[in-house]
C-alpha cells in the first residue's frame, strides 16, 4: 500500500508538493484572483474579522459562486469571534448564511471560533444543518472538545501541539482519531513538523497518522453528516 499524503486542512500559504494536500484559505475579497486556478485546493469564506456591511452581499455572492468549484474543498473560514469589533449579531447572520451555502453545496465548513462555541452549536441546531464543521486551530479544554465532538464536528490542531503547556497538547491524545485534522494555518511550521509531534503524542507512526487523516479527509469530502 502506497503512503498517503499529508493533509493540511487549513493553511494561508501556497504549498507545492506531491505528498501534501493543502487546503489553502481564501478570503472573500481575494476570490477573483483564484477563480481560474485549477491546480490547488481551497476553502473560501468571510472571516468574522473581515465582515463589511457595504460589500457584504457581493462577498456572500462571490463565496457562494466560488465555493461551487470543484477545487474548493470547504466553505470558510467562517465563524464567530467574541473579541472581534464586528457586532456579534452581524457575525451570527453572516455565519448562518455561509452555513446555508455549505449545506446547499454539500461541502464542509472550516470554522473560526473564539469564545463562542455554544453560540455556534445553537445556530447549527437551530438551522438543522447537516454540514460537517471543522473547528480549526483548536486549543481549548476537554470539556469544550467533548461538546463539539458530541455534535459530530471535527477538531483541527496546529502549532499549539508543539507547546507542551497548551490545552491542545494535553488533550490531543484523548481525541478520537476519526474526528481530527492537522493544519499549519499561518504559523511558521511545516505540516511535516506538526504531523511528527502529533504522531509522538498519539504514540503511533507518522505513516499511521497519515492513513487516519487521509480517511477523515475523504469522509469530509462528502460534506454532509
Amino acid at each position: 500500500m502506497s503512503a498517503k499524503p499529508y493533509i493540511d486542512i487549513h493553511t494561508h500559504r501556497y504549498v507545492s508538493a506531491a505528498d501534501i494536500f493543502a487546503v489553502e484559505n481564501i478570503f472573500a475579497a481575494d476570490i477573483q484572483a483564484f477563480r481560474k486556478d485549477s491546480e490547488r485546493l481551497f476553502s473560501a469564506g468571510i472571516h468574522p474579522w473581515h465582515i463589511n456591511e457595504s460589500t457584504l452581499e457581493k462577498d456572500i455572492s462571490n463565496v457562494e459562486e466560488f465555493s461551487a468549484y470543484q477545487t474548493v474543498y470547504a466553505v470558510g473560514e467562517a465563524g464567530l469571534d467574541r473579541i472581534c469589533k464586528v457586532p456579534f449579531p452581524l457575525q451570527e447572520g453572516v455565519f448562518t448564511r455561509q452555513l446555508e451555502i455549505a449545506g446547499k453545496l454539500l461541502k464542509p465548513m472550516v470554522v473560526h471560533c473564539v469564545k463562542s462555541h455554544q453560540e455556534i452549536i445553537s445556530i447549527y441546531q437551530k438551522t438543522k444543518s447537516k454540514s460537517i464543521l471543522i473547528f480549526h486551530g483548536f486549543n481549548n479544554n476537554l470539556q469544550i472538545a467533548g461538546k463539539l465532538l458530541d455534535q459530530g464536528f471535527y477538531l483541527s490542531f496546529g502549532q499549539a501541539l508543539l507547546n507542551q503547556k497548551s490545552n491542545a497538547f494535553h488533550i490531543f491524545k484523548q481525541i478520537r482519531d476519526e474526528r481530527i485534522f492537522l493544519e499549519t494555518d499561518d504559523s511558521g511550521y511545516s505540516i511535516e513538523e506538526i504531523y511528527a509531534e502529533a504522531a509522538r503524542i498519539k504514540e503511533i507512526s507518522v505513516r499511521e497518522l497519515k492513513e487516519i487523516l487521509y480517511s477523515n479527509f475523504q469522509k469530509c469530502m462528502k460534506g454532509i453528516q
